[in-house]
């Protein structure tokens, strides 16, 4: 990571910066006292208490009427979230006002945009509202929508895929609470938006003029956070796409402002900001720190090698679980329980004699689908014993091709509540007894 910026990003000035740079990018834990000083002055900071200065003590901002826009509550709460101001009082009835208003996706009476509605749930989750009975109304409204073929598609850009959307969206879904069951919309929405070809030297040049705060509207650099904070780092198309953000670095290691609202000012367009230095430094290390997908981990038959339990367990190191298996169910030593995935080496490789891996070696070809008998017998009786996700898998693959499909399994088969990885046969996360999904 560039350090030149880092001491200009520390300074006391903006504890919001301050207090980002601390955490995400020097690693600092929550309770280091700098941490805690600079968080405790963000809420006492210039910018934030101008925004509560103009809140109405009912909680609105700018007009009792509508919480659209960002000028009023649903803009000026959204800013705060991303400011990094702990819940509070005033941000309470701020949420409890937008509530009372429309809020979900519809065209009538009133026309609310699902951009909006993204939106509301990404600070609705940020100030603690994630579970809350009503924001559930929008978790299902923008999953159901997003799970479908046209769920990008947008009143107010002629009927056109609008990767404004896909932004807000996954910014929402990077907030969502551990119960949503978010990773089919999640990943439909990554995947319009990591494949869409971005005319970047024409009409959608605007994408690489960057910004903050956004309402409605989004750029590239925004896009990579969001595309981040789902967990798509390691995506050879992230990182296309990321190069772009390095290429608008300045000689002193900052980035200029060149756009965002001009309703609430915060920075200067036309000069360095530290708000999109902050965000530039972010993904360029999330990118650095995350690992390129693993090829190693895809298997002939459809099977990622990460959720495979004799994999976890032997990458994982997890002694208990390696006895017991050892012991009850192949009759070996532990240490006889080795693996680097079915693409790895063959003196490390579970099974070798895998009979998927001969035939498709057979045939000079890699997965099953490849195939002219695909699914052969063999493989739908196989497939039927792992829940049918074997042949889902396979379908899948030829779908979006092995990188992309590599990133959605990492994705997938990450406990929801603490991240770390999990394999399909586990009821409950082994790092941290969360319940899980699949």
């Amino acid at each position: 990571m560039d350090k030149q910026a880092l001491p200009w990003l520390l300074e006391e000035e903006n504890p919001s910066v301050r207090y980002f740079t601390l955490i995400h990018l020097l690693d600092r834990p929550e309770d280091d006292p700098q941490v805690a000083e600079a968080r405790d002055a963000i809420t006492n900071s210039k910018d934030v208490q101008a925004i509560f200065a103009r809140q109405n003590p009912a909680g609105w901002w700018d007009t009792p009427e509508r919480a659209t826009g960002i000028k009023r509550a649903s803009g000026q709460l959204l800013i705060l979230s991303q400011l990094g101001v702990p819940a509070n009082e005033r941000t309470r009835r701020g949420c409890e006002f937008v509530l009372s208003k429309p809020w979900l996706p519809t065209r009538r009476p009133v026309c609310i945009v699902p951009c909006y509605t993204a939106n509301c749930l990404r600070f609705l989750a940020y100030f603690g509202y994630g579970d809350d009975p009503r924001v559930e109304q929008g978790w299902r409204a923008m999953i159901e929508r997003l799970e479908r073929d046209d769920g990008l598609v947008c009143w107010y850009q002629k009927q056109r895929p609008c990767h404004w959307l896909a932004v807000k969206a996954l910014w929402a879904f990077a907030a969502a609470p551990a119960a949503q069951e978010i990773h089919a919309a999640m990943t439909r929405t990554a995947e319009a938006l990591l494949s869409h070809p971005f005319d970047f030297t024409g009409e959608e040049a605007h994408w690489l003029r960057f910004g903050f705060p956004w309402y409605f509207q989004s750029d590239l650099l925004d896009a990579l956070e969001a595309l981040a904070a789902c967990g798509y780092t390691a995506d050879p198309r992230f990182r296309a796409l990321a190069h772009h953000v390095v290429d608008k670095q300045q000689a002193n290691g900052r980035w200029l402002k060149e756009a965002g609202s001009t309703a609430t000012r915060i920075e200067r367009k036309g000069q360095p900001s530290k708000w999109i230095t902050l965000k530039a430094l972010r993904v360029l290390k999330k990118m650095k720190e995350a690992k390129m997908v693993d090829t190693t981990l895809a298997g002939a038959c459809g099977l990622y090698c990460g959720a495979c339990g004799i994999y976890r367990m032997y990458k994982d190191k997890d002694t208990e679980r390696l006895e017991g298996t050892a012991r009850e169910v192949f009759h070996c030593q532990p240490e006889d329980i080795r693996c680097e995935g079915c693409r790895g080496p063959f003196d490390c490789l579970w099974t070798p004699d895998c009979r998927f891996k001969t035939c498709t070696q057979d045939q000079g070809i890699t997965f099953c689908y490849e195939c002219m008998d695909f699914p052969c017998e063999e493989l739908v009786a196989f497939s039927a014993d792992r829940r049918d996700i074997p042949l889902s898998n396979l379908r899948r693959l030829a779908e979006v091709g092995l990188n992309a499909w590599l990133v959605e399994q990492e994705a997938r088969w990450r406990c929801p509540a603490c991240r770390k990885p999990v394999d399909i046969y586990s009821e409950t996360c082994r790092a941290c007894g969360a319940p899980l999904p699949h």
